[in-house]
């Protein structure tokens, strides 16, 4: 791990760390933007920020205002790709467990999402890569391209905390070298 990651890690975790205690904990779908997540409080533009940080870094990926951030049924999720349609890629709406709504600029995480491990933090990982490929203007070739490097960021985090994407997501491997192949 070189230096400037490390630093981006330990800057997170002073965030999260001075964050133990607070009160306010990340609103539903319905409310106002997002400030603090779960039983840790660790809050959550902090996290999005450092999070952001890293995803420039580690990707050259131009830094964006934080999107808003909200916890989110699977049905509100859903329903935001059509009511449980197939996606591009393939992907069943209602298996989404997380996604970034590119014309609201918004995140959104499952109900129950709390930001205390790293699975759970790559989740956030993984869509604060769609919005900032979104606010960067960048056009994919197909929907599946989108997916590429948000998973590569994901499986880095996840790397960064001794885990395996496909283990601790139970994604299937060929999944992920399929992705970015437009037109399969």
């Amino acid at each position: 791990m070189d230096l400037r990651t490390r630093l981006l890690l330990t800057v997170f975790a002073a965030t999260a760390a001075a964050a133990v205690g607070a009160e306010r904990s990340l609103p539903p779908e319905d409310a106002g933007r997002a400030e603090f997540v779960g039983d840790v409080q660790v809050p959550v533009n902090a996290a999005a920020a450092a999070v952001g940080a890293w995803l420039a870094a580690e990707f050259d990926l131009p830094p964006a205002p934080l999107p808003a951030i909200r916890l989110s049924s699977p049905a509100a999720m859903a329903a935001l790709y059509r009511g449980g349609a197939t996606l591009a890629d393939g992907t069943d709406a209602r298996r989404v467990v997380a996604l970034y709504d590119q014309r609201q600029a918004t995140i959104h995480l499952p109900e129950g999402w709390t930001g205390t491990g790293a699975v759970e933090m790559s989740m956030l990982v993984h869509e604060m890569v769609h919005h900032l490929q979104a606010s960067a203007g960048w056009e994919p070739g197909c929907p599946a391209e989108v997916e590429a490097l948000a998973y590569e960021a994901q499986a880095r985090w996840l790397a960064l905390f001794g885990q395996d994407l496909t283990r601790a997501l139970a994604i299937d491997p060929l999944f992920l070298r399929l992705l970015g192949i437009c037109g399969f």
